[in-house]
Parts: C-alpha cells; structure tokens; sequence
C-alpha cells in the first residue's frame, strides 16, 4: 500500500499548498458567495474544485512516471496498460462533469438539464464496465450475457441484457450518484466530509476485495478533498463550487461503476437517498423550497421544515451548524462502516 499512500500524500501536498493562493486570487476576482450561516454573512471565495482538478490529474500523470523510472509499483500484479484504460474513462468522465460544472457557475443552467445531460456523460464508463451477472434480492443472480436481440449463434450483430444494462442502468446510476451528493450543501464542509467518507469507503472496499488498481487514480482525487476540507471545514475559507460539487460526485460515481458495487453503494447511499425522498415529497407536494434557514443569535441553526435531512436534528434540536455537521458525519459513516461488513 505504500504507492497508494505516496499518489495520496502527493495530491493532498499540492492542493493543500495551492488553496491559499486560489483563495486569495478568486477573492481579487470576485469569485465569492456569502456564508449564509454566519452573524456577520462575510463573502467566501468558491470554485476550489477548479483546483482539486488540477492538481488531482497532474498527481495522476505522474503515475506513469513513478513506476517507469522510479521502478515502484502499486501491487504485484498491476498492469499499467488495463490502468491506462480505466484512466481514460474515469478522466474524461470526470472531465465532462467538471467542465459542466465550470459552466453552471457562469450561467445557471437550471434543474432539469442537471438531472438529465449527466446522464449523457457517463457513456464514456460503458467501455469499463462489462457485467456478466446482477444480483437482484428474493431472486438470485441474474444472468446478463443471454442475448436480447439476435442470435449469438447465427449473427454477427446481437444485443445482450449487459448491454442494455450499459446504455441504461449504468448512466443513470451515476447521474444519480453526481446529483445525490451535490444536494448536501449548504454548511460549511458538508458536502465535501460526506464525499470523503464516500470515497474512503468505496477504496477501502477495493481493497479488501483485491481490485484497487482499478480505481488508483480516485486516490489522487481523495487526497485532493482531504486538503480542500481543512480550508472547507466550519469557518470555511473556501467553498468548491459546483465544479466542485459535480467533480465529487462523478468521481464516486466512476468508482462505483466500475467497481460494479451496485448494491454496496446503494447501502451507503442510503442517507443521501433518503434525503432525495424528502426533496420529491416536497416537488410533489408544492411545498416551497426553502434552502437556508436562519442563524440564531445563539449560534444556533433555525431550520425553516424538517423536509431536508440537514434540517431535521436543528427543527427538533437546538444545534449550531458544526455539530449538525459532524453528526450528519457520523451517520453516513454508520451506513459506511455497516456496509463493509455486510457486502
């Protein structure tokens, strides 16, 4: 594991010596929103994820370079050639989702193309992902190489259930990853522990299961969140913006994906599934969407409905936003640590 530490310590070392000249150059440029949780409601520069990109592929082009000339290698049966292909997936998967970010932040695009372009970019994990089985519950695995479409045995060109499975479930399910995640925001790093808690799962599952190679380059997008979180962390300094947003869940997503965690991932997604619940009962419900509540004089937060899962322990609890962080910290990591245990 000592590559993987190294790729870790490499991405975290430049973006956490980055952060502070980002800050103080969005902050020239305007580059601000307001912390809407603080007394004094002060202008917090955002779109670190801009540089969690970039010092997350530049760690990861160094990759190459460390096993060629400094003769490491992550495990002992690693192949830097299937590497490479999962590279070129995950990246332009991650790219495509950042990209769109960059440009929510200059023109609000609005809700509806968020919940549907991802959907079009993920097709690049298609060639990462080949399932020959799904398990369903109360029925057992199901077999996704029998043809759909054609005859294996006379065609040239036939349809098999992996393939409908491809160009359906896997694009949707992380349009769904991305925009799950992206709904925590809000507090002052929220979104970007929940991501980490995520991430550090979903590799330490690899693991355990013996695939780590294929997802090594989300290693360096770990590292990447962890040095952005001690300047996100309550008092934030920075925020991620959506390319933040957008990034993190893509690349968990990606993970996912290729990893086939279905079920695992619905697991410790639970949380944040929920939470999309509560927003759907909302929409169906014509209630008014209100995203911040109000910041008491005590330092407590004010929430306006328990209809969001960040709100819920402040309507009942007299709570400041730190704690309703941590303890939203502390759930996710039940479902987490629970499901390592139990897939």
């Amino acid at each position: 594991m000592t590559f993987p530490f190294l790729i870790l310590l490499i991405s975290f070392s430049l973006t956490y010596f980055t952060i502070p000249r980002a800050i103080q150059k969005f902050s020239e440029r305007d580059l601000v929103v307001v912390d809407m949780y603080k007394a004094d409601k002060p202008k917090i520069p955002t779109n670190a994820g801009l540089v969690i990109i970039f010092t997350s592929y530049l760690t990861i082009s160094l990759i190459p370079l460390l096993i060629r000339f400094l003769n490491l290698t992550p495990f002992a049966d690693f192949d830097l050639q299937d590497l490479q292909q999962t590279d070129l997936s995950f990246l332009l998967v991650v790219s495509i989702f950042s990209f769109y970010g960059i440009l929510d932040d200059l023109v609000d695009i609005g809700k509806n193309p968020k919940l549907l372009l991802p959907i079009l970019f993920s097709y690049p994990l298609i060639i990462s992902s080949s399932p020959d089985s799904l398990f369903i519950p109360f029925y057992g695995d199901l077999d996704l190489t029998t043809s759909v479409l054609g005859n294996p045995q006379s065609a040239d060109h036939y349809i098999t259930r992996s393939d409908l499975f491809k160009i359906t479930i896997i694009p949707v399910y992380v349009m769904v990853v991305s925009n799950l995640v992206n709904m925590h925001s809000g507090f002052n790093g929220l979104q970007s522990g929940l991501s980490i808690i995520l991430l550090s799962t979903l590799l330490a599952k690899s693991y355990l299961d013996g695939t780590f190679t294929n997802v090594l380059p989300a290693v360096a997008f770990l590292g990447g969140m962890l040095a952005f979180w001690l300047y996100n962390k309550f008092p934030a300094r920075i925020f991620e913006g959506n390319i933040g947003s957008l990034m993190f869940g893509s690349v968990i997503g990606c993970v996912v994906v290729i990893q086939e965690y279905w079920w695992f991932a619905f697991w410790i997604l639970l949380p944040h599934i929920f939470d999309f619940l509560l927003f759907m009962y909302i929409r169906i419900r014509k209630f008014p969407f209100i995203k911040f509540g109000n910041l008491n004089e005590d330092g407590s937060i004010q929430a306006p409905n328990p209809l969001k899962m960040k709100f819920i322990l402040p309507y009942y609890f007299k709570l400041s936003e730190k704690e309703i962080v941590y303890y939203l910290y502390g759930i996710s990591l039940t479902f987490c640590i629970s499901g390592l245990f139990l897939f």
